[in-house]
């Protein structure tokens, strides 16, 4: 059943209940387009090269960072150079928030990575699919969304999502 009829009952929900046969027929169907268009795709890219110029960029700001407290113990700061150190540590902080991102992205492609690899390894072991494997579904699949009466969608753990006909 899908997500709205669990919740809120049949009454809301105007999809048909899907057959379980079905279910486990769009999976083969599911898991064997996956393969073919997966099976040989290379790594997913980590930006290891930006994170190198962004602390590049943030050494270079603190060290101008470290003339301006000296400016300001020295009280030889103006109102100018004020400004341009707010705007040198606004600089600073945008920086560190994009390399949070990009580490977060890069965590993000090291685990899709790894679930990938794993894929793979069922890839090569099973072949094309031909019966439905319940330990490979349960280690494959995220979720099954249930368009409507003729289309699911199923979301694999790798991020992949395959749009299936019934």
């Amino acid at each position: 059943r899908c997500q709205n009829n669990r919740m809120h009952g049949n009454e809301v929900c105007r999809n048909k209940i899907q057959d379980k046969l079905t279910l486990q027929d769009a999976f083969i169907k599911a898991f064997n387009t996956m393969k073919s268009v997966l099976g040989n795709q290379a790594k997913l890219p980590t930006k290891n090269e930006e994170i190198i110029e962004i602390d590049r960029k943030i050494e270079e700001f603190l060290a101008k960072e470290k003339i301006f407290m000296q400016m300001q113990v020295k009280n030889l700061m103006t109102e100018e150079m004020q400004n341009e150190y707010e705007k040198l540590i606004t600089k600073v902080l945008k920086l560190q928030d994009r390399k949070k991102e990009i580490l977060k992205h890069n965590a993000e492609m090291v685990e899709q990575n790894t679930t990938m690899n794993q894929f793979k390894q069922y890839f090569q072991e099973i072949g094309e699919m031909k019966e439905f494997d319940e330990n490979i579904c349960k280690i494959m699949l995220k979720e099954i969304i249930v368009v409507n009466r003729n289309k699911l969608i199923y979301k694999f753990r790798n991020g992949y999502t395959a749009d299936i006909e019934v």
